[in-house]
């Protein structure tokens, strides 16, 4: 669905009409417009912000470039993605890892369907070959649980804000994991509340802390409308960190198991990971694998793609990959050379995109670890005058500017379309 969509910067001219024309031409206008929680693809497809575009755009460039050399996998791929959306992500992840790697001499060959232990195989001039391992590590339980905690929590504390006419920021902060009973007590917190105002602090249990603020901005709100942030942050489990490592393991030992006859084999594991994953414990667990003689794995890559901000506040995807390679497979890539990666938008980098946190009781910005739990989610209605220049924007990652002028006594709202309501990413 192009009508509607902003597609400046995708490309050169008529770039993105391409991309976008390619997705409809292979999935189809009736899938694509199927509104459906499962169907990840139609999700982003029925969006209009610019996140869902950058996305698409950046799906439809890697199925342009497969389909020159696999369209029949291409369309198998397809078919199975719609027959059962549940494999969805991790078809997706094939379809990125042959959309942006490519090598100088040799093709990047898919494995027959249901082919136990790798996706892809690269046959190389010098004899050897590349058995690929394709995995997909998605965002936990447990993390889905966290942040269905904190939507909850939002819901009571705007309903709060209308009851006593505010517009305020609830800040929420705890020294260990936030449990289903934690939840409980912050929203029976809030409903006890007989009255609210600026840096009133609230401690329900030891280490769990909540703090009103005022919003952050220096300009005249709606008073018709209720503005609100809110701000949970937390160190993730314990389980949350070695949950990726562990999938890295599991490949490695899945892999090795269906290729260990291949001889002059180079065994290859492609991850993506979650935004959430840190890197350090992937990082401790992948050096293990490949110093280790009896594991047979020579190189583990991990992709982690982030939706991110500069240092002026603009948004862009950001690709990190990190790799983890033996001596023997550096010495037998003979012609081949590394992959190369081609990125259709966005930075790339070796380095993870930091996160960084401004903590509201010291002020001090401070950097936290990926697989910490943040939400951070707001809407703020900021008044103008008919004839004034009135400019929206998104504050920070999830806290949304809506215009409002007054007319005839009454108060008119206007919303970016450009601004994402989730700024996570869905398919990338």
């Amino acid at each position: 669905m192009i009508q509607g969509r902003v597609l400046d910067k995708l490309g050169s001219e008529g770039e993105a009409e391409q991309a976008f024309k390619e997705i409809e031409n292979l999935f189809g206008t009736d899938y694509l417009k199927a509104q459906s929680e499962k169907n990840l693809l139609s999700t982003l497809w029925n969006r209009k912000d610019r996140l869902s575009t950058v996305e698409l755009f950046i799906i439809g460039k890697c199925l342009i470039k497969i389909k020159e050399d696999n369209e029949s996998w291409l369309k198998q791929t397809i078919r199975e993605i719609k027959r059962s959306p549940d494999k969805s992500k991790g078809l997706f992840s094939e379809i990125i890892y042959l959309g942006m790697l490519s090598l100088p001499c040799s093709k990047i060959i898919p494995a027959p369907r249901k082919k136990p232990g790798y996706d892809f195989a690269i046959p190389m001039k010098n004899g050897f070959t590349q058995f690929i391992s394709v995995k997909n590590v998605d965002i936990s339980d447990e993390q889905k649980k966290f942040q269905a905690g904190c939507r909850r929590v939002r819901a009571k504390w705007k309903e709060k804000l209308r009851l006593l006419h505010e517009n305020l920021s609830l800040e929420i902060l705890c020294h260990d994991s936030i449990k289903e009973n934690d939840f409980e007590l912050i929203i029976k917190s809030i409903k006890e509340l007989k009255s609210i105002h600026p840096q009133l602090r609230i401690t329900p249990r030891d280490g769990l802390n909540i703090l009103i603020t005022k919003l952050p901005i220096d300009y005249k709100i709606s008073p018709a409308h209720t503005s609100d942030m809110v701000l949970v942050y937390c160190p993730g489990p314990e389980s949350e960190k070695k949950r990726y490592a562990n999938k890295v393991a599991q490949a490695a030992k899945n892999i090795w198991a269906h290729t260990a006859q291949e001889t002059n084999a180079l065994r290859i594991i492609f991850i993506r990971v979650n935004v959430h994953a840190d890197y350090k414990e992937i990082q401790d667990r992948a050096n293990q694998i490949i110093n280790d003689p009896t594991s047979k794995i020579d190189c583990i890559i991990t992709y982690q793609p982030s939706y991110v901000r500069d240092n002026e506040n603009n948004s862009l995807i950001h690709h990190c990959f990190k790799m983890e390679f033996t001596p023997r497979f550096a010495m037998n890539l003979g012609e081949d050379g590394p992959a190369k990666i081609t990125i259709p938008l966005g930075s790339v980098s070796m380095s993870q995109a930091p996160i960084k946190f401004v903590d509201p009781i010291k002020g001090e910005i401070q950097e936290i670890l990926s697989s910490d739990y943040v939400y951070q989610q707001g809407d703020i209605h900021k008044l103008g005058k008919i004839g004034e220049h009135i400019s929206i924007n998104s504050l920070a990652p999830g806290i949304r500017e809506h215009g409002v002028c007054e007319i005839n006594n009454e108060f008119i709202s206007f919303s970016s379309k450009l601004t994402p309501n989730d700024e996570s990413l869905i398919l990338i």
